[in-house]
């Protein structure tokens, strides 16, 4: 899969989960929408059966009030025998009885409603209606004041009694569009309005769609998480092809310039004149014998690796002078440096450099430091080797003045088959395995390897190996 397949993939999953982002966030406001409608519904019934109930208990009460002037009619009519002081009588309870008619209609609002009964009835409605759990704000607007008389079970204005109440005024029920008319005066116009008004609508409105909300992100937060698992999976495994092919590349370049020798070699013993010459048959075999010996290490290294991977490494755990293992390398690669019109500088301070190991691994971590530091060296190599203790182990430091790494370079650069860029001419030899192995025989023992790198100023390597090896049961 190529790199421009991938980015399209991934640009058009992007936005397919921007686009399901979008949907489930509108569907979440549709039903939040939805219910606040089903709220106002409520709501609105809420003050229809509160009017009607304050005008059922305002008519009764009238009822009541008027009842003995009117049973008073009744009864003389009933009983007239034409005397005029029973019809003077009948006509004054019945202009009584009318004039109390006229004037129920005139009362203002304040004396035909109480505070707590109105507090009663609402309660008592918003808990028919499933609102009995949310904050809510109530009052009777007086038209012809154009004010609020009741606010929240408490009288606003001075009444005619000269009692004032103590209510305060709610700024959100004078703009709230929840309201229903009330009462009506002689001509048919209201005197005011019963209006209701809840503070946190929004949030309890909210409180039933965060489930929705918190699963939707939930789910988008999982896809979006699993796609860049995969995409990053696949740049991954990208590179790691990548890596292999160059691998595989590199190893039919290390293996047949060596065959290529090893074969010219053999033409040459097998020619007569060469044969005839004993000094150089020898010079031939010497020449075999060291590339059959570079081609051996390579594929030992493979090897090697390979057993790292699978955690098949026995270790062979001994006493080691690290400072003997150091020198012993530096006289191994010292040749190479001097090849190369370099040199290696060793400050061995640690005073306790006895620690316990695997010869053999420890020699190859060493070695390969080396190695690495010959090849990535542009100029002549300046190398450093120097050792200091710590409270658990020896600290191991090689420097070297080469071509340095980058960021993104010492990132991977402990991986399998990693190679630091040098351009299109194959001039470092090598798998790209060196540091791998060192990475994998650090650990091994229980150690540490870390790198710090400048680009153009050279790298240092550190090793850290404890003092002693946890004995495994």
């Amino acid at each position: 899969m190529s790199k421009r397949t991938i980015w399209i993939i991934t640009t058009v999953m992007a936005l397919a989960l921007i686009g399901l982002a979008t949907i489930q966030w509108n569907w979440v406001l549709w039903s939040v929408r939805l219910d606040e409608e089903k709220f106002d519904e409520k709501a609105q019934t809420v003050l229809s059966h509160v009017r009607d109930k304050l005008v059922r208990v305002d008519q009764q009460r009238f009822e009541k009030l008027i009842q003995a002037p009117r049973d008073s009619v009744n009864a003389l009519w009933s009983k007239h025998d034409g005397s005029d002081y029973d019809v003077w009588r009948s006509k004054k309870y019945y202009a009584e009885y009318q004039m109390m008619r006229e004037n129920n209609s005139k009362r203002r609002l304040q004396e035909r409603i109480s505070p707590k009964m109105l507090e009663r009835f609402v309660k008592s409605e918003l808990y028919n209606q499933g609102l009995r759990d949310i904050e809510v704000e109530y009052g009777i607007y007086d038209n012809s004041l154009h004010d609020f008389v009741i606010l929240n079970g408490n009288f606003t204005v001075v009444l005619p009694s000269g009692a004032k109440s103590e209510g305060v005024k709610g700024k959100g029920l004078y703009t709230s569009p929840l309201s229903i008319d009330l009462f009506e005066d002689e001509m048919g116009r209201p005197l005011g309005a019963l209006k209701i008004f809840f503070p946190k609508k929004i949030s309890w409105l909210w409180t039933s769609a965060w489930p929705l909300l918190l699963s939707s992100i939930l789910l988008i937060l999982l896809v979006t998480g699993s796609f860049a698992y995969v995409v990053w999976v696949i740049f991954r495994q990208k590179k790691v092809s990548q890596m292999k092919s160059d691998f595989i590349n590199n190893m039919t370049h290390e293996f047949k310039t060596p065959l290529a020798t090893i074969g010219l070699a053999s033409d040459n013993i097998l020619n007569q004149k060469i044969l005839e010459s004993p000094e150089k048959v020898k010079r031939f075999i010497e020449i075999i014998k060291q590339e059959n010996k570079r081609m051996l290490g390579q594929v030992e290294k493979v090897l090697q690796m390979a057993r790292f991977d699978r955690k098949k490494v026995k270790l062979t755990i001994s006493s080691l002078d690290m400072h003997e293992l150091i020198r012993n390398a530096v006289n191994n690669m010292d040749l190479s440096v001097k090849k190369k019109n370099g040199k290696i500088t060793m400050h061995l301070d640690a005073e306790k450099h006895r620690i316990e190991g695997d010869s053999t691994h420890i020699s190859n971590i060493i070695h390969n430091l080396l190695d690495n530091a010959i090849k990535y060296t542009e100029r002549a190599p300046e190398i450093v080797v120097s050792t200091r203790n710590n409270n658990n182990g020896i600290v191991i430091e090689v420097k070297d003045n080469g071509i340095g790494l980058s960021k993104e370079a010492m990132k991977e650069i402990f991986s399998n088959f990693y190679r630091v860029h040098t351009g299109n001419v194959h001039n470092v030899k090598g798998f790209g395995l060196g540091l791998s192995i060192v990475k994998s025989m650090t650990e091994a023992h229980g150690g540490k390897v870390s790198v710090k790198s400048e680009p153009g100023k050279g790298s240092t390597f550190t090793v850290f190996l404890p003092f002693k090896q946890k004995v495994e049961e």
